[in-house]
């Protein structure tokens, strides 16, 4: 075992361990898309004494539970378009909208907010101990770069993406795997 899949045996936990790294009045942010971390969103629901929880992403992928009524007095959704699950949400003002261009997310997120929690869905690990955003790069690096605890869901079917969607097991702070 090289020292990679040790880091990587020592950051393995359940999704109901690495929810507790989020504290209450957390701010959290998740990529667009496939980049959403099912497991953990919807560990975070059933986190006993999580309350003030925010939730930044570009579209939410799922309809999870933490964007139910009946949890909008503990987690709000801040998104960045109006479309996806959390459409009826932003409609019925459980949750925030924030109008922006595409292009501009990365931007928003590097230089305006300090983040206390990223959360992603990647790829495995290599033998070199990288992870790959695979197909939720856009915004994932801005958005990790300033965030204070990095929590990755690991999973087989996100596809390994080349180039700037990189993220190695020294940046981590806890994982988990789901094979969904």
């Amino acid at each position: 075992m090289n020292k990679w899949q040790e880091q990587y045996k020592q950051k393995l936990m359940s999704a109901e361990d690495a929810v507790k790294l989020i504290k209450p009045g957390a701010y959290c942010c998740a990529p667009i898309g496939v980049g959403e971390p099912p497991a953990l969103l919807e560990a975070m629901v059933d986190c006993e004494g999580l309350t003030d929880v925010k939730v930044s992403q570009m579209i939410a992928n799922q309809k999870l539970r933490y964007l139910d009524p009946e949890y909008s007095n503990r987690f709000r959704h801040i998104s960045w378009f109006t479309a996806g699950a959390s459409r009826a949400a932003v409609q019925e003002g459980r949750a925030d909208f924030v109008p922006c261009f595409y292009h501009e997310i990365p931007m928003f997120h590097r230089d305006y907010w300090e983040h206390d929690v990223f959360f992603a869905t990647v790829s495995r690990m290599d033998k070199h101990g990288w992870f790959s955003f695979g197909a939720a790069v856009s915004e994932a690096h801005a958005m990790m770069s300033k965030s204070k605890c990095v929590i990755l869901e690991v999973n087989n079917h996100m596809p390994r993406v080349l180039g700037n969607s990189m993220v190695h097991i020294s940046e981590i702070d806890a994982l988990i795997e789901n094979h969904t």
